[in-house]
Formats: C-alpha cells, sequence, structure tokens
C-alpha cells in the first residue's frame, strides 16, 4: 500500500506479485508495502531508497599565497539531512563538507605552503542512511594551483587600438609561465563579440587589438591561467571598461538616387541621404554638412535630410555632404546633382510630406502631372 492506495500488480507466479515504482515521482526516502492475502492475513516490507553517490566536476584549487585548497563537486541529493559527505587527502587528512544546496558540495582542508607542489589523491565518502560508499580522484599539482588576482585595480593603457592592462611590479611578471585570454564586448549591439588573442608585455600584463571602432566603450573579461593545458582558468572577478580613441570619421553618409524634391512655391530644395549607424560616428558631437559647389549652405531637418532655401531652379548644381564630429569632417564627402528644374512641375512628385521621429522617417506624395514620371 503507498500513500494508503491499493496498488495495480501483476502475477508473476503463485508466489510473486510485481509493481513498478516511477523513481523520479517518488518524495520519501523509504516506502512501506503491506500484501493481503486471500485469507485476509498480511505481510508488511518496507523499501528504503539509498542516494547513490555520484560525484561530477569535481576540482581542488589553491594559490600560492593561500593555506587552504578548496574542493568542489555537484552531486545531487534529494535530503541533504540523510546525507553526508568527508573528503580525505592522501588517506591522512579528513575533514567535513559543506552542502551549499541540493547539488554543489564544498570541501575546505588546511594545504600549507610546505605541501604545495604534490600530486594528491581524494577519496570522497558519502553517508546515507548508515550507508557509505567512496569514490576516489586523483589530481595533478598543475591542475590544482591557481595564479591569484592582485588586490589592486589594473591600469588600462591605450596606444591607438592596441590596449594593455597592467595590474603593478611582480604580479605576472614572467611571460612563459601564463596563458591569457580575453572577451572583449562592446556595448554598442552591431560590433562583433568574442574572444581575441592576448598577448605578454615586458611593462604590461596583457596587451590585445581592438576591433577598429573609435570612441566606443567595451567590457573586458579577463581569463589567466599557468602555461599548461591541464592548468585551471580563472576569471577576473571585476568588470574593465575602456572607451577607445576619437577621430573624425572614415566614413560620409550617401545621398539617395535622385534624392531631393524641389517645392516651388517655398522656393526651396530637400535633400535626403542614408544616415551613419552610430558605431561609426567616431566621437562627440557628430553631425552632417552640407553645402553646394557655389558655397550655399542648408539648414538640417533630421538626421537624414537637410532644406535649401532660395533655390536657383535655372542653374545646375551640386550638393556634397561629409559626417563631422568634435575631431573634423570625414576626408571624402558624397555628391547630387541638382539639373534645372524649368520642367519640375511635369516631372516630380507633388504635394510631399515629410514626417520624421525617432524610430523612422516617412514621406508620402502625389504622382507627377507627367504620366513618363509617374
Amino acid at each position: 500500500m503507498l500513500e494508503n492506495r491499493t496498488l495495480e500488480t501483476e502475477i508473476v507466479d503463485e508466489f510473486t506479485i510485481s509493481y513498478t515504482v516511477n523513481l523520479a515521482q517518488l518524495r520519501h526516502t523509504s516506502l512501506t508495502f503491506r500484501c493481503i492475502f486471500p485469507d485476509n492475513s498480511s505481510a508488511k516490507a518496507i523499501i528504503t531508497e539509498y542516494t547513490f553517490l555520484r560525484a561530477f566536476s569535481f576540482y581542488c584549487s589553491y594559490t600560492d599565497i593561500k593555506t587552504e585548497l578548496e574542493c568542489r563537486f555537484r552531486h545531487y541529493q534529494k535530503d541533504a539531512k540523510t546525507t553526508g559527505f568527508i573528503i580525505i587527502m592522501d588517506d591522512k587528512y579528513k575533514v567535513s563538507c559543506t552542502c551549499l544546496d541540493t547539488e554543489l558540495t564544498v570541501c575546505n582542508l588546511q594545504y600549507p605552503k610546505s605541501f604545495h607542489g604534490v600530486d594528491r589523491n581524494f577519496t570522497i565518502e558519502m553517508d546515507s542512511l548508515g550507508i557509505s560508499q567512496k569514490y576516489v580522484y586523483r589530481l595533478t599539482d598543475i591542475q590544482m594551483r591557481e595564479p591569484y588576482w592582485p588586490t589592486n585595480k589594473p591600469h588600462i593603457e591605450q596606444m591607438g587600438f592596441t590596449v594593455c592592462i597592467n595590474f603593478g611590479p611582480n604580479a605576472f611578471n614572467d611571460s612563459n609561465s601564463y596563458e591569457w585570454e580575453v572577451f572583449l564586448r562592446g556595448q554598442n549591439p552591431e560590433i562583433p563579440q568574442g574572444m581575441i588573442n592576448a598577448d605578454f608585455n615586458e611593462t604590461q600584463d596583457v596587451c590585445f587589438e581592438t576591433p577598429h571602432f573609435s570612441y566606443q566603450t567595451f567590457l573586458v573579461t579577463l581569463f589567466v591561467r599557468f602555461n599548461h593545458s591541464d592548468a585551471p582558468r580563472i576569471t577576473y572577478g571585476s568588470e574593465l571598461y575602456f572607451t577607445t580613441a576619437p577621430s573624425a570619421p572614415n566614413e560620409h553618409p550617401k545621398f539617395l538616387s535622385n534624392g531631393f524634391y524641389y517645392d516651388p512655391e517655398k522656393g526651396e530644395i530637400h535633400v535626403f541621404w542614408v544616415p551613419l549607424e552610430e558605431h561609426k560616428f567616431n566621437g562627440a558631437n557628430f553631425t552632417y554638412i552640407l553645402s553646394t559647389d557655389t558655397g550655399k549652405k542648408p539648414l538640417l531637418r533630421s538626421n537624414s535630410s537637410a532644406v535649401f532655401h532660395d533655390w536657383n531652379s535655372t542653374q545646375w548644381a551640386t550638393v556634397f555632404i561629409w559626417s563631422h564630429n568634435s575631431m573634423g569632417s570625414s576626408l571624402e564627402s558624397d555628391n547630387l546633382t541638382v539639373p534645372i528644374l524649368t520642367n519640375h512641375t511635369q516631372r516630380q512628385p507633388r504635394n510631399l510630406q515629410y514626417h520624421y521621429h525617432v524610430e523612422n522617417s516617412i514621406m508620402t506624395w502625389d504622382p507627377p502631372q507627367d504620366d513618363n514620371y509617374a
């Protein structure tokens, strides 16, 4: 009987009946069954469920400046109150372990400097309801020894698109002893993120090349280990940020094909272009500069349009556009040729309406009078 319910059983032979239990649904460490015979006599059986030791992701670590060895492993246990772990090193040094949750267990052993540099054997013992189980691991010293991070905040230096991080003298002062990895993530989602190559420098601890985007902020995650394939890799716990130096824009916007509209009643011509993405601004106070070949200046209406007043529709003109920020203007520009507009009423759209929003820009118009241009 399970939870006072009659179970559906199968007859195996004249002495045996069977019932299948779904272990994933068990909520007890033991189950009591009562069998009732045809003469109404009964017999009771108690089945106890024991935790099976399955320690995985086992590792131990120490640093040269600590006198303690920390070992961790993962092991699912349904009831921490009925399960206890101890760890034994080299069959000599024994300590009890602490279950941080139902899966993670931590053990701390005294580990003075005289213990350093030696391979070790570890035995994990688990007691569950009086049943003892063991699991044995062997770790080399290189698998346990970790570099340690200095307590001071590192200094970040930039030389163009090369960034170096220095933790100070005597922190990581032997290039052959360490292997670095750097994960770089730009705050702008358009900039690729990922692991990048890193090198050691005599005066800086780690140097790496950033993607070539000026005036962009990056988040750096540092990883380091001793230069051995079996050595554990550790992560610097604090977030490091830096912003690349500003520069004049490398790119210029491009005018839309035939990207102008002439309003004869106001004597204005509107020009339109495709704006640059933010990660290409390269500096603060980004804007666009426009001018005609006669030196006429427009009024900017948005980040993708401008209007020239008092336009002379009887002459050809060329409009130029540059990107510009606080460091200067783009070296190259785009240009738009505006022809003589004597046939503007027949050949261009009518009643142009321009609506600018932060999210998008919308233009509406009526077709030209001349059907050949509709």
